[in-house]
């Protein structure tokens, strides 16, 4: 950001900062704990290696070969028993009485194995039937997965269940029946890879008793987890079961407390499941680790658990408009827009009740939310109004339903840019609540966390982190750390300090988020990637821009797969990674990659919606930094009207869009208009946002930039120093933005001779700089301070050497006396003073008239080498030089030297006039 500071736009976000019908968290912030790292397992014959090697003693002699076979691998039994086994079972020990309350692992130890062992038999119990020619018994049809530790008879009712409802007989692989429960000893690792794995594949279908649903003891076990992942993976039918009590439940939560859906299925930790032999989960975790990671089994496994839940929802929806608004919730959760706006619409139709009904202000709350959360600003306004209106003639103006609406609406606002509004009805709701709920009260904490996305948006940032913490906080009181909702908290931290500039704070809170999200939710979730591509964003504002590709195109391929090409959500993923190429200065890439994304959102979304404008900004943006300025300028000037129309005159997106064309203007040499376009987005901003929203900060170190091209260098500096001033008090010194301005108000004052203050700021950021950088490999940024420094003191009076001699023992005191930034500054001053320090070169034919004028963070006077175009024009016979330099990415500065790239592209011209014009050299 060290030229020009500007803000590229994303398309809208179809996800809002808290989508309310029934007050609840959303599914797509479920959560867990991030996996947590494993380190290597020494054996016990490892250490005693070890402690051999520690004493010195003599090396083993190498062991004799065993040329043996290794001992065959144990064969998985396949046969399975009808429910008419189990039930004769039941009744021959005493009938369902006394199995009451007993779990399966109790019926294995106190009967089942009594009753064998007595006979001497030790083999299972369908071997046994087998053996005696019962035709109960045959190759099982479907695998069981339940936890021992479940009651027996809630398993056994499950499976009635079932056997009831299948169009055919059932054979049941039950562990209890088809395994020797004599046999303990461990399976090795091929055992659980191979034999195990192709077992399940032969059988083809997999019954996972999942009981209690509210805490699935199965969704702990090792056995049960790696049993669930391997029918996902040989891609086995997979039924979940609960027993009638379990489901009538679940039925009633989906309908009344949406919220203890993502409370009782979020903690899904293969690398924490248990397991009764610890050999047998110490195998089955070699197994999965060979091939994948825990993280993706949790994904994989939690994402099969979400499609059950959307089933079962399906399955009941006819029973009542609050089954289907569940469903519609969960639809929108999954990002299955289309099928929400299609059941929203439908509840609404159905509202027979007339317009002033509670019924038909529920179906226009739920369309308005759809509407909002597929970036459908205009119609969502108009409907959350109608039902606001419905539910407070209804209702009254402070009735929760009423404050849900509010709430709601002041996400719209935020939307829309109007954060003003939405600070005002935020507030108003959150009063409410915390007078009728309480200030610990789950609602009261969602209505704070979206006043501090109100702040984040008006560059609040300190308010909006104070607020974020607060709830996380609160959240933590009575949740633990791997909820959904303290780990949305958790990202929101880590959003507001990368505004901030505490972007290694944010990556790492970020990182947590990605895994666990990962985990839970599987790589493909909507709301993995959209903590993904959060990452992303992280990695450009660090510079990583590969790394930033690398994600971009990862969710941009996941979200191709999951919504298909066209889908809102993939096309802004497609825009991102198109930013993250033009900052990688890819310009090629990122114009075809805009052009390519224009046409589907144009017909996806129509020519006028906010997030098509903001590529098409993007996409004039890329034509700035390829110097095709005109065209830049032209592409701007056609999105402004259909921004303003949608949007409103002062919106950010239409300052943004403004302030991008002054850019534009400037770099074309238009700077006098550039100058006007960036008075009106400053005066508008310091307006609608304040005057020291860093957004406003940024147009004035713009304005200033093309002030001081102008050849106004006090007015520049004047700018420079407010636009530093508010930027230390608001977000420190360290913060990049505060860094720009000060580099480029040294710069401003060294152009002007000022080389004391020059030097001040230049040392004052090498600091900074030596702060906030890692003292390991010398980072570029100090080095080049180091180097504009050094030229300070070359350029400089006694006055500045002798300040600089100052400067260097407080730079010993802050790195080592042999660091290259201190023996640079001693080599400084050890030369002889040089204040002519540019001469023009001498011509009669030749004035220059236009200075090419791009700052970065590079010293002033070094050798490097440069891709910046040059065009020339000559206008016999006097020749005309105008040397016209694309300015660098607008977000990530393209540094270079202009000095030493000045002189060069001066020399190279030298030598073409007097080609042309046959001067001779002196």
């Amino acid at each position: 950001m060290g030229c020009r500071m500007a803000k590229l736009e994303k398309p809208f976000s179809p996800i809002s900062k808290s989508q309310e019908r029934l007050d609840v968290a959303k599914l797509d912030d479920l959560g867990g704990p991030p996996a947590s790292s494993r380190g290597g397992r020494h054996t016990s014959d490892e250490n005693a290696a070890a402690e051999t090697a520690a004493k010195g003693s003599e090396l083993p002699r190498d062991p004799i070969p065993n040329l043996s076979s290794p001992p065959p691998l144990p064969p998985f039994p396949l046969d399975g028993i009808t429910l008419k086994v189990i039930e004769d079972f039941i009744e021959s020990h005493g009938g369902t009485e006394s199995f009451r309350g007993l779990s399966t692992s109790h019926v294995c130890n106190s009967i089942f194995k009594p009753m064998l062992n007595q006979k001497e038999i030790r083999k299972s119990w369908c071997d046994v039937l087998k053996d005696g020619g019962s035709a109960d018994v045959g190759k099982a049809t479907v695998f069981v997965s339940h936890a021992w530790n479940y009651k027996f008879l809630d398993v056994i009712d499950v499976l009635r269940e079932f056997a009831a409802k299948a169009p055919t007989r059932v054979v049941f692989w039950f562990d209890l029946f088809s395994n020797n429960q004599f046999d303990t000893s461990a399976r090795p690792f091929e055992w659980w890879c191979g034999t195990f794995r192709n077992a399940i594949k032969d059988l083809g279908h997999t019954l996972l008793v999942l009981t209690p649903w509210r805490h699935p003891v199965a969704l702990t076990r090792a056995w049960c987890l790696f049993e669930i992942f391997t029918s996902i993976v040989t891609k086995a039918n997979i039924d979940v079961v609960l027993t009638s009590a379990d489901e009538t439940d679940l039925i009633d939560v989906l309908s009344t407390r949406y919220d203890d859906i993502a409370r009782s299925l979020c903690k899904i930790t293969v690398e924490e499941a248990e397991a009764f032999n610890r050999s047998d989960r110490d195998a089955i975790f070699a197994a999965l680790m060979r091939e994948t990671t825990f993280g993706t089994v949790d994904g994989l496994v939690m994402s099969r658990i979400r499609e059950w839940l959307i089933a079962t929802a399906e399955r009941y929806a006819e029973q009542g408009r609050s089954l289907r608004a569940a469903l519609l919730r969960l639809h929108l959760d999954e990002g299955n827009y289309n099928k929400a706006l299609a059941l929203a619409t439908e509840l609404r139709r159905e509202c027979t009740r007339g317009p002033e009904s509670l019924e038909a202000m529920e179906g226009d709350h739920l369309l308005a939310m759809v509407h909002s959360r597929m970036g459908r600003y205009d119609e969502a306004e108009r409907l959350f109004k109608i039902a606001l209106q419905t539910s407070q003639l209804l209702l009254g103006s402070e009735h929760l339903e009423t404050l849900a609406i509010l709430n709601n609406l002041a996400d719209l606002y935020d939307n829309l840019g109007n954060h003003k509004a939405a600070e005002e009805v935020t507030l108003r709701v959150l009063r409410l609540r915390q007078e009728k709920l309480g200030p610990d009260h789950a609602l009261t904490l969602s209505t704070m966390n979206g006043l501090a996305g109100t702040y984040e948006a008006m560059g609040r940032y300190a308010d909006a982190l104070q607020i974020y913490e607060d709830v996380m906080r609160a959240r933590l009181n009575v949740e633990s750390e791997d909820h959904p909702l303290v780990l949305a908290a958790k990202g929101s931290i880590a959003g507001v300090k990368m505004k901030m500039g505490h972007y290694a704070e944010a990556k790492a809170l970020c990182a947590q988020v990605v895994a666990t999200r990962e985990r839970v939710l599987g790589p493909t979730h909507p709301s993995t990637l959209a903590s993904l591509q959060f990452m992303g964003a992280i990695h450009g504002r660090l510079g990583e821009n590969d790394a930033a590709i690398e994600v971009y195109k990862r969710v941009a391929s996941a979200r191709d797969e999951t919504l298909g090409v066209a889908h809102p959500a993939t096309l802004s993923a497609r825009n991102n990674l198109a930013l993250t190429l033009m900052n990688a200065r890819r310009l090629d890439e990122s114009k075809v990659l805009f052009e390519k994304i224009i046409p589907p959102m144009e017909e996806v979304l129509g020519a006028a919606h906010p997030a098509l404008l903001a590529t098409k900004s993007n996409l004039a943006a890329v034509m700035g930094h390829q110097g095709l300025n005109a065209d830049a300028v032209r592409l701007y000037r056609e999105v402004l009207p259909h921004q303003q129309e949608a949007l409103g005159v002062d919106h950010p997106s239409v300052l943004s869009t403004l302030n991008n064309l002054a850019v534009a203007l400037d770099n074309s040499g238009s700077s006098e208009e550039a100058v006007r376009v960036y008075e009106r987005v400053l005066e508008a901003q310091r307006r609608t946002i304040g005057a020291e929203h860093p957004h406003t900060l940024g147009t004035l170190n713009n304005l200033a930039f093309a002030l001081e091209r102008m050849g106004k260098r006090v007015e520049a500096a004047r700018m420079y120093e407010e636009a530093l001033a508010a930027q230390v008090k608001t977000l420190g010194d360290a913060h990049p933005d505060a860094r720009a301005s000060r580099n480029n108000l040294a710069f401003c004052l060294f152009e002007s001779g000022n080389m004391r203050a020059a030097l001040n700021h230049f040392f004052d950021l090498l600091l900074i700089q030596i702060r906030v950088q890692s003292l390991g490999p010398r980072s570029e940024a100090a080095s080049n301070s180091i180097a504009n420094v050094c030229n300070c003191v070359k350029r400089g009076t006694s006055d500045v050497r002798d300040a600089a001699r100052l400067y260097l023992e407080q730079l010993k005191g802050t790195v080592d006396g042999d660091d290259p930034l201190v023996m640079q500054l001693v080599a400084s001053l050890a030369a002889p003073p040089n204040p002519a320090w540019w001469a023009w070169p001498a011509s009669p034919d030749v004035e220059h008239t236009s200075t090419p004028h791009c700052r970065g963070c590079s010293p002033l006077d070094a050798d490097a080498d440069d891709d910046a175009s040059v065009e020339h024009w000559w206008s016999p016979p006097s020749p005309l030089w105008l040397c016209s330099v694309p300015s660098p990415p607008l977000c990530n500065p393209h540094h270079f030297n202009r000095f030493a790239f000045f002189r060069a592209t001066i020399a190279s011209l030298m030598s073409e006039c007097r080609t042309k014009y046959r001067v001779e050299s002196n």
